[in-house]
């Protein structure tokens, strides 16, 4: 008898405690949704070897400050507007896509604001692509589209190394699973991981910053002391640099070494030329303008990031490379290279991003500059330069390159 009591009163209080970590996590995704808005996204995997692997599923309202609608082509943002006014497709990755900050704040709602007679331009952004499967996602989905204009935004970080992968990511419960190696893990694991990560509580737990917290782990009434609060914000740069060293190898001089390592960077190169021949000829065959602009790395704009990168970073997969002789400006000389023998109109913003990012910094230290602090995203502020220098350049060419 004592026996079922027990197990009636442990069933009872395993139920209340279901039911208020229910309650938690409810009250989580209305009032304080954790992490960043791709946290939330969902995804489709899609068939065929030619496709892009995946894309956003269609339809799905991603929840959150930063959240909004995704369309039933799959793009983030209201449906389409009738094809009277000139359109733009903005073509790239999760900077495209704006992670992190609201549908108005992300790259090509500010350029529509800013268009000049009047266009429409579409947000086809999409986390984890590279300007193969972009490529990819160009030629499944692009003719129904109609563009007048491409808009090619090619990130001058993971967008290179991206386009060595012929396997697209895992999509399991409709979460995305970038890291390569799941592709071994067995399902049930990818099932619970897939589970775990939607689960805003969790998050909670283990978030030790978020792009919209930056100054709260420092602030002065945590840390009195002024010495104890860059401490304290050292420390959290110090964990952000370790996570993005890995982006480092990208920027390994031409030649400067005959390991594997290096000549996978050179591969990444050239794979990405032949992405953007592939983009180059699916647009000259509808007579289509492209114009391609470099989205900057925030590892090539904040030296002090980078320096911690290189201090902290492990480099054992590049063997033994030199990681303190770096060519910041390769991967946007390769990105002009091509253009320019291409003809096609390019744009670099990371001269002017990375002259804001030294005056910001000049003036406030703790300052998070164009980017979300622990994250190698644009902030909205981000968003509105770059969109305040493409609008610009566009308005200065020509309708179509070469005119």
């Amino acid at each position: 008898m004592r026996g079922s009591i027990l197990v009636k009163r442990l069933a009872l209080g395993a139920g209340g405690v279901l039911i208020a970590l229910g309650l938690c996590e409810a009250s989580l995704r209305v009032f304080w949704p954790q992490g960043l808005v791709t946290d939330e996204l969902r995804y489709e995997a899609l068939e065929g070897e030619s496709g892009p692997g995946y894309r956003l599923e269609p339809g799905q309202w991603i929840p959150g400050a930063h959240g909004g609608a995704v369309n039933t082509d799959g793009l983030r943002g209201a449906e389409l507007g009738s094809q009277s006014e000139r359109r733009v497709l903005v073509l790239g990755d999760s900077f495209v896509f704006g992670a992190g900050v609201d549908v108005a704040a992300a790259l090509p709602e500010q350029l529509e604001e800013l268009a000049a007679g009047g266009a429409e331009f579409v947000n086809a952004g999409t986390p984890g692509y590279g300007t193969a499967r972009e490529l990819a996602w160009l030629e499944t989905y692009g003719e129904e589209l109609q563009p007048d204009e491409l808009l090619l935004c090619v990130f001058m970080g993971n967008d290179f190394s991206d386009n060595l992968s012929v396997e697209p990511p895992r999509v399991v419960g409709g979460k995305l699973f970038l890291d390569q190696s799941d592709a071994d893990e067995a399902g049930w694991r990818l099932t619970l991981r897939s589970w775990r990560s939607s689960l805003h509580l969790w998050r909670l737990l283990e978030r030790r910053s978020l792009a919209t917290e930056p100054k709260a782990a420092v602030s002065k009434e945590a840390a009195p002391d002024e010495a104890k609060r860059a401490a304290a914000f050292g420390q959290l740069l110090d964990e952000f640099a370790r996570h993005e060293a890995n982006r480092l190898a990208i920027y390994l001089p031409d030649g400067a070494s005959e390991t594997a390592a290096a000549r996978r960077v050179g591969l990444s190169y050239d794979m990405t030329c032949l992405a953007l021949e592939g983009v180059a000829s699916w647009c000259a065959a509808r007579e289509v303008p492209l114009r391609v602009v470099a989205i900057p790395d925030v590892l090539a704009v904040d030296d002090g990031l980078r320096e911690r990168a290189v201090r902290l970073g492990d480099f054992t997969d590049l063997e033994g490379a030199d990681v303190s002789a770096l060519d910041l400006e390769r991967p946007a000389k390769s990105l002009a290279g091509w253009c320019l023998e291409s003809g096609v109109p390019f744009l670099d913003l990371t001269p002017a991003f990375r002259e804001r990012t030294e005056a910001i910094h000049a003036t406030e230290p703790l300052d998070e500059g164009l980017y979300l602090f622990g994250d190698s995203h644009w902030n909205s502020a981000g968003h509105t330069l770059g969109a305040k220098l493409i609008a610009a350049w566009l308005a200065a060419l020509p309708a179509k390159a070469g005119e």
